[in-house]
């Protein structure tokens, strides 16, 4: 919560834009990253006043959207939650380190088509998991066929996050 003071007023307020604000301290990935340090994944240095941001493969927006589908599955807690270090990645915040890193990629603030194409594939494993259901598959093998997708889905996202920029041109923004 962001508190400011205006001629003696003080008022209380979240992000003035929550679908467009950055957040330039990092607090929303706090937990993630808090998850990742404890299984010994740790946060590269960036070059100076650009240190490298917490990204959730999964992005929290879609996380929200889908919670209800997430925790039927059994993916949460400290592995496997939304703040889970198997859905968390480290990507650079500066196209500088992006270059120093050699990816093609750099994280800064909100991605609103990557939202978008996680949340549609996250569907399509919905959609795949409740036919599974309809269709008589037992209850365990059609959680656990759906948490494999999900995990499927986070170890493609972290490999195409990583992935390098040599031969495909200068880093550019997730967006």
């Amino acid at each position: 919560m962001l508190k400011s003071s205006c001629k003696g007023e003080l008022s209380d307020q979240y992000a003035p834009n929550p679908v467009e604000w950055v957040d330039p301290w990092g607090w929303s990935g706090w937990r993630l990253r808090k998850a990742m340090e404890a299984v010994d994944i740790f946060r590269p240095l960036g070059t100076w006043r650009n240190v490298w941001q917490t990204h959730h493969l999964i992005p929290q927006q879609v996380w929200k959207k889908h919670r209800k589908f997430f925790n039927e599955i059994g993916m949460k807690g400290r592995e496997f939650g939304k703040d889970g270090w198997r859905n968390g990645l480290y990507m650079p915040s500066s196209q500088q380190d992006a270059i120093k890193s050699q990816r093609a990629l750099f994280h800064r603030g909100s991605h609103n088509k990557y939202n978008a194409r996680v949340d549609r594939r996250v569907e399509q494993i919905k959609n795949d998991y409740e036919r599974n259901l309809q269709g008589g598959m037992c209850e365990d093998k059609a959680k656990g066929l759906a948490r494999d997708a999900i995990q499927n889905l986070q170890d493609e996202l972290r490999d195409r996050l990583s992935s390098s920029h040599k031969g495909v041109g200068s880093p550019v923004r997730l967006s």
